[in-house]
């Protein structure tokens, strides 16, 4: 089984409504705070507490933590509808932080919203290191970033189960192919309870076992029913669930810029798995809006499309179709999809010509990284691993033919010409192409070990694996280096938990996991 994610927009709430969700996200918001303030004096204790025997931390049992005695205060913040699932995310907010600490990755504490006095005293404390220059501007501004988020924005309401007479449900109206959701917000004392119309002609069916129909107690309820919108994605899972109910699971309701909505989870049978033998590089274009290059994975032979552009701004559901295109070339081309790390780093393709012109990609960074997320939830879905992102550097000024790197390769915003050896391509197909052999040339690199001529003989060097020993030996010794190699991979897997926590971890592990691509260590190795 896997895990799948919808989300239901909620459609066109009334300003009454609007202020129950408000209302609701508040509450959520300083219960699920005032809960992360009592714990934080006594993190220790929870650490030590509420540890299983594998040294791991667990929701479930991290919210035991929270005993009768809170109930009372709890019930102060008007939480009742969804105080069983306050404290399952509280338990998974913790017991996420405490699992990061024991890997050595994170060490602040975890808070959700800050406001009044606590807010300025922050804020002031951010401000007093970035003017006195006690910390880099970048990661002061990003404090600042981080701080106004919690001023400003409510924690998402966690619904921890999916049922028709308390958390929340689904209901269908079959006269009008339309989906509603039922959610319940409101304790018994809420004012903004209220009957619901008895003489309604709309029949509405829960989207459960026995397709119940929805009926009217004659008393004010607790939870609001809600019209949602959604695209086609969203609709085919419906339908799904609709004749699998048991496959809904939790949900949460979100805020994002007075707009609301219901993010679902849902539990599925995991698609057959399709085995990839060749590569798909998708990279940012000038003229295209995406370009991809597709080439097997032995020697990099070329299957090539472009996706044309219609238009130049990118919409949401442009992107989602240019994604479904892509899914589609690779699955019918069994590839694994290679798309750009622009994170820290652009891929320089954005190109000012002598009149000063300057010509950019047409997706933005944001974009195109939105175009990723967008694929890591879908290619699994179609069976297809989800996509690697490998770095873009120089992969427009590199000739594919010679590996010649220089800027000087690019004549102009849509030339390349090798000036080695004279390969021409356009720009839009350069950079895919490259980048569409990375993990082919990734796996045909070899691990470099430097050798220096001593007085004592020959030492062998290698930093990143922590390799540096002599042999006297004036002609080299296969057998010791051989030794050393395999001794360091042992020492590594014996070792990784302390291995985890350097910085060194992720490249170590990537010569280690090439180191065993072999049967003899020595195959993978080259002596420089």
């Amino acid at each position: 089984m896997t895990m799948r994610t919808i989300v239901l927009k909620i459609y066109k709430p009334s300003m009454k409504k609007k202020q129950i969700l408000d209302e609701a996200l508040q509450n959520y918001t300083m219960a699920y705070q005032y809960l992360l303030d009592a714990a934080q004096p006594e993190i220790e204790k929870i650490k030590s507490d509420y540890v299983d025997k594998n040294g791991k931390y667990s929701a479930k049992k991290v919210s035991k933590w929270i005993g009768s005695n809170f109930n009372l205060v709890l019930n102060e913040f008007d939480i009742e509808p969804f105080k069983d699932s306050l404290k399952i995310d509280f338990g998974a907010t913790i017991a996420g932080y405490l699992n990061l600490v024991a890997t050595g990755e994170v060490s602040e504490y975890p808070s959700s919203y800050i406001s009044g006095e606590a807010f300025n005293n922050e804020y002031n404390k951010v401000m007093d290191l970035c003017i006195n220059d006690d910390e880099n501007p970048e990661k002061s501004l990003k404090r600042i970033d981080r701080l106004m988020s919690k001023n400003e924005n409510l924690r998402p309401i966690f619904f921890c189960r999916y049922a028709t007479n308390r958390n929340y449900s689904i209901l269908y109206d079959e006269l009008k192919d339309r989906y509603y959701i039922k959610m319940y917000l409101m304790n018994f004392h809420n004012e903004n309870r209220k009957k619901f119309d008895e003489n309604s002609a709309t029949v509405l069916r829960y989207i459960s076992k026995n397709r119940d129909v929805f009926k009217v107690h004659g008393k004010p309820e607790g939870f609001l029913i809600l019209p949602v919108s959604f695209g086609k994605y969203q609709e085919k899972y419906l339908q799904l669930v609709s004749k699998n109910p048991e496959m809904i699971k939790t949900a949460r309701l979100v805020k994002r810029k007075e707009e609301y909505f219901l993010s679902i989870n849902m539990e599925i049978e995991a698609v057959e798995t399709i085995k990839v033998n060749n590569y798909m590089g998708v990279t940012r274009g000038i003229e295209n809006i995406i370009n991809y290059t597709m080439v097997n994975n032995i020697d990099g032979t070329v299957i090539y499309g472009n996706e044309k552009p219609k238009e130049n701004s990118i919409k949401l559901n442009k992107l989602h179709e240019i994604a479904n295109r892509l899914i589609q070339l690779a699955k019918d081309n069994n590839c694994q999809v290679i798309m750009e790390k622009l994170v820290h780093k652009g891929d320089k393709l954005s190109y000012m010509d002598k009149n000063n012109k300057e010509y950019n990609p047409i997706l933005g960074c944001f974009q195109y990284n939105r175009l990723y997320d967008i694929l890591k939830y879908k290619l699994p879905a179609k069976g297809l691993p989800p996509p690697i992102r490998v770095s873009s550097l120089s992969i427009f000024h590199t000739c594919p033919r010679c590996a010649s790197n220089t800027k000087g390769n690019r004549f102009s915003h849509n030339v390349f010409m090798c000036t080695n050896c004279g390969m021409s391509l356009s720009i839009e197909e350069i950079g895919s192409n490259n980048l569409s052999r990375k993990l082919i040339k990734y796996k045909n690199d070899l691990v470099k070990v430097k050798v220096e001529g001593t007085t004592e003989g020959i030492k062998y060097i290698n930093s990143d694996l922590g390799i540096e020993f002599s042999s006297k030996n004036n002609y080299g010794d296969n057998d010791k280096l051989r030794n050393t190699i395999n001794a360091v991979i042992k020492d590594f897997y014996i070792n990784m938990d302390s291995e985890k926590r350097k910085k060194t971890f992720k490249k170590k592990f990537s010569f280690i996991k090439k180191l065993e691509t072999n049967d003899d260590v020595l195959k993978v190795i080259k002596i420089v």
